[in-house]
């Protein structure tokens, strides 16, 4: 192998986030475990050395003590019993008179001094040992040395040390051996994640991004992203369904102004084309160009454009207005028109858009009930929103149609026999989702009753509401 190859297979890992992710893994564990081991280290022959230094103190105040009773002869018996009952030299005793005579012990002059201090045993089990000592001034001048050899600690601490290179060792393997599984897990499921999005490039829709129910932070953006999918295959249904409407609505239009078009032109001919057939040639003209005129109005409303010119609405007035303007539609049909608008309520919006909604929703009242069937319109504070409603006593809309009824050329008379275009619940949907409302369809006994519910506390997911 080459020493590119060798290099390159190294580098790899650090370039990829998984890799990148599975060595800073490695790393903060083989720190942590050398921090843990290390503290262990310290705390042990800490300890192991602050109690060798209590147990020398507590032996050395209980000599001086004697001293103090009996004098240096009472001191120098008890230090020459201590050495007689220990063979194996395990205390060190050492008393010197102020001549630096040796009057009792089992360690060889030096060179003592007060205080703490290290000394290299001469004799014993211990010989070439060293000890920790402290040496004590007593009255008149005299020395008195006591010790414990170390070699005990210092077989402890490198114990210890060899337990710390071991485990050190181990916790590099595992570290090593954990952050390479949780390298491969984030590779698995980033390659899970690419296959899908994948798929739905080449077309398959449908698929999704793998997602566990652990709910981590990679569940959590495969549900964003399966949300964004799942919205982008509802919208290519619509619009794959809006344009076979489309095409549906608009043949009967252009046949029926090509067939007159054809009549025109045989009527050219002979010098005699009837007035009736420009006319109504000019009429189905003018039907496509509203249908393409109102699917271009829900495109621009969908797109969410007319939020920017959101301002302070007076609901109750504009909704006033649009009364005013059918209420002698309905006077001339004979039907009961009853309104009951609660004034000065207000919310953020497009007054043109809010007017036309309810336009649609009241004219669509008009043509599907009766000529003497009531339709009712209300607006009112209802709790936190502002909720209108426009209700009749016509024949309703099923449970089953009323979700599709407001998809754009969705028409319950499948026959096309009356005048519409199937687009005007699909504009007053458009404009509820704007402005952030919430558009019901419900059953009046008889009849129908469609609610337009406006929140007024806080912003909507629109931003729409104040």
């Amino acid at each position: 192998m080459r020493l590119s190859d060798a290099m390159g297979l190294l580098v790899a890992p650090i370039r990829t986030s998984a890799g990148r992710a599975g060595l800073l893994h490695a790393g903060l564990t083989l720190l942590a475990s050398l921090a843990i081991l290390g503290t262990v280290y310290v705390v042990t022959t800490v300890y192991e050395r602050r109690a060798a230094q209590d147990g020398i103190a507590t032996e050395a105040r209980s000599l001086v003590m004697t001293e103090a009773e009996g004098g240096l002869a009472a001191l120098a018996r008890q230090i020459n019993s201590h050495v007689a009952s220990d063979p194996a030299g395990s205390t060190v005793y050492l008393l010197l008179d102020r001549d630096r005579r040796v009057l009792a012990g089992n360690v060889a002059p030096g060179a003592p001094t007060t205080g703490w201090q290290t000394l290299v045993l001469d004799r014993g089990e211990h010989a070439g040992d060293t000890a920790l000592g402290l040496g004590v001034a007593l009255p008149g001048g005299a020395l008195l040395l006591i010790g414990r050899p170390q070699g005990q600690l210092e077989e402890l601490e490198e114990t210890i040390m060899r337990a710390i290179l071991i485990a050190g060792a181990v916790a590099v393997l595992l570290s090593i051996l954990g952050g390479v599984l949780l390298g491969r897990s984030v590779q698995r499921r980033a390659a899970g994640m690419n296959a899908a999005l994948a798929a739905v490039a080449e077309g398959d829709l449908a698929r999704r991004l793998p997602a566990r129910a652990r709910g981590d932070e990679f569940d959590a953006l495969a549900g964003a992203v399966n949300a964004t999918l799942a919205r982008l295959q509802a919208a290519l249904a619509r619009l794959n369904q809006v344009t076979g409407d489309i095409a549906h609505d608009l043949r009967t239009p252009l046949a029926r102004m090509r067939q007159r078009l054809e009549r025109a032109a045989r009527g050219a001919a002979t010098g005699q084309v009837p007035r009736e057939v420009v006319d109504r040639a000019v009429g189905d003209i003018d039907e496509v160009l509203r249908v393409f005129a109102a699917l271009l109005r829900i495109a621009q409303i969908e797109s969410g454009e007319r939020r920017a010119s959101f301002a302070e609405v007076d609901l109750s007035a504009a909704l006033a207005d649009v009364v005013d303007a059918l209420a002698p539609t309905a006077e001339d049909a004979g039907r009961s028109f009853p309104v009951a608008i609660t004034p000065g309520l207000r919310l953020r919006g497009d007054r043109e858009l809010l007017q036309q909604a309810f336009v649609n929703l009241i004219e669509n009242a008009f043509r599907h009930t009766p000529a003497q069937a009531e339709v009712r319109v209300t607006l009112a504070r209802e709790g936190d929103a502002i909720v209108g409603s426009v209700t009749d006593r016509g024949v309703g809309i099923p449970p089953a149609d009323r979700e599709r009824v407001l998809r754009p050329f969705v028409r319950l008379d499948e026959s096309r026999s009356t005048p519409g275009t199937g687009l005007g619940l699909a504009l007053v949907r458009a404009v509820a989702d704007l402005h952030g409302a919430e558009l019901t369809l419900a059953n009046h006994a008889p009849g129908l009753s469609v609610r337009l519910r406006f929140p007024v506390q806080g912003r909507s997911r629109s931003g729409g509401i104040t």
